[in-house]
């Protein structure tokens, strides 16, 4: 077991400046920085100082997925942000001197940084002194969102599954709520989200893909109950199926006992005939 010792700042600083500058970390090093080697065993955040009678003194890190401090690499914004920069700009190289900037030493091969693979290919015979970028879902931006052009009616309806409307969410909302709600979700998975604005045929409430690739109207059940509102659904519903050439889905939003109203379900059977896609958020 690690000998637990009261954290001393200026040491553990010391120790890290020590790794990241590549030097070697031998006795002479070590002690000069006020460690005592002799201990069998010692923790300095995520820095593990060893010395036994096989092997010798050895320093390496405990867990090869975080910095020296403890922090995960894959939360590290500063190596997020550089790497996307990297990426963006064509090059798909990361230099390992660069992680030593960010206070990480001896890392891991292989790390994930949300849709990015690090991965340093160096082996007992080959050394390499940077990571290859990848990316992991050629169907996802660097960010993890899905890509314009892969955007399908199965991608939206798993994601609206996500959306939890409680009653009495739904009892205060008005149809600029609910828009506010799916924007924000959507803008959790998707490249491109655009809240509502003029559209070739009318007012449309949410559109995903930078080229209309689809759009999308929002409807309150309660709403729909009125003669008018109903109406005035169903001319939007032949318009923008026409416009998004069938990638157009109408969203109600309602209590189960509003489902089976008159009007809601003129509705209904219009986007049904327009070949539509229709889904109900049921509130619970």
């Amino acid at each position: 077991m690690a000998t637990k010792q009261k954290e001393n700042t200026k040491q553990i600083k010391d120790l890290q400046t020590l790794l990241l500058s590549n030097k070697k970390a031998d006795e002479k090093a070590l002690q000069g920085i006020g460690i005592d080697t002799t201990i069998k065993t010692q923790e300095f955040r995520n820095v593990k100082v060893v010395n036994d009678f096989w092997n010798g003194l050895t320093v390496e890190v405990i867990d090869d997925q975080k910095d020296l401090d403890g922090n995960l690499i894959a939360d590290n914004k500063k190596l997020i942000s550089r790497v996307k920069n990297l990426m963006e700009n064509g090059n798909k190289k990361l230099k390992i001197t660069e992680l030593s900037e960010l206070n990480i030493w001896n890392p891991a091969k292989d790390i994930v940084l949300g849709n990015l693979r690090l991965k340093n290919f160096s082996d007992f015979l080959f050394s390499y002194d940077h990571y290859e970028i990848q990316i992991i879902d050629d169907k996802k931006n660097i960010d993890g969102l899905w890509l314009d052009n892969v955007i399908t009616t199965d991608r939206i309806l798993d994601v609206l599954k996500k959306y939890d409307l409680t009653a009495k969410r739904l009892a205060n909302m008005n149809e600029l709520d609910l828009n506010k709600d799916l924007e924000v979700l959507f803008r959790q998975y998707f490249e491109t989200v655009k809240k509502g604005g003029r559209s070739n045929q009318g007012d449309i409430d949410l559109i995903l893909g930078s080229n209309h690739n689809y759009g999308i109207e929002l409807k309150l059940a309660r709403e729909l109950t009125k003669a008018a509102a109903s109406q005035k659904a169903i001319g939007q519903i032949e318009l923008y199926t026409r416009q998004f050439k069938g990638n157009f889905m109408l969203i109600v939003a309602g209590k189960s006992s509003e489902k089976n109203d008159k009007s809601v379900s003129e509705v209904v059977r219009k986007a049904k005939d327009c070949k539509c896609t229709y889904y109900f958020i049921e509130a619970d």
